[in-house]
């Protein structure tokens, strides 16, 4: 996995594809064939009963990011690259720049979207069984053979960096939540205004 990163950060891009637009057109196809399989997998996670277009504009985000595991991992990729450089400060995080480390990201983001797309069919014919696991399983594992060749050092040391990167992920990406939630309510209350008015 470190591999494709690490040779496209050093220039190498003839034979890759742009990390961005690999990223894109994995995530697109990812949500059209999930509402095109599974059209009732994006049905609303809740419900309120309003008359508040600024209640109804929050929920129907709420719905649309639970809806899609993607798309909400696409959000949360700020916090985790964050929580990487954190976690890896000792190992040598900071031989790397930020742009990197959004490449690295959307690398690393396309191989869950990748893995989704495979595991589709399945979730579409036993859609009484859960498998996100295989895709967070799969997902995890590629990340740990990423961190492992990006910062070699010993087993013992990458498990408690792994730890610490969980939890710094953990709390960064709670605060981005609230404060994405925050921008969410500012948002439908600012479409309320308008619409009062």
């Amino acid at each position: 996995p470190w591999k494709v990163i690490s040779e496209y950060l050093q220039g190498k891009r003839v034979r890759y594809t742009s990390p961005v637009m690999l990223l894109m057109l994995l995530a697109f196809y990812c949500l059209l064939f999930t509402h095109w399989l599974m059209p009732g997998k994006a049905d609303p996670q809740i419900s309120i009963d309003s008359e508040s277009p600024f209640i109804a504009t929050f929920v129907a985000t709420f719905n649309f990011l639970i809806s899609n595991p993607g798309i909400t991992a696409l959000v949360l990729m700020v916090p985790v690259l964050v929580s990487v450089r954190l976690a890896f400060r000792r190992a040598g995080s900071g031989r790397f720049n930020s742009v990197e480390y959004m490449v690295a990201g959307c690398y690393m983001l396309s191989a869950y979207y990748a893995v989704s797309l495979i595991v589709l069919p399945f979730d579409a014919i036993f859609r009484s069984v859960d498998l996100d696991w295989v895709k967070w399983l799969y997902w995890g594992i590629v990340s740990l053979m990423a961190a492992r060749r990006a910062f070699p050092s010993s087993k013992k040391k990458l498990a408690k960096r792994m730890a610490l990167l969980g939890l710094y992920a953990s709390v960064l990406s709670l605060l981005y939540v609230m404060l994405m939630v925050t921008i969410v309510f500012l948002i439908a209350f600012v479409v309320y205004v308008i619409q009062s008015i």
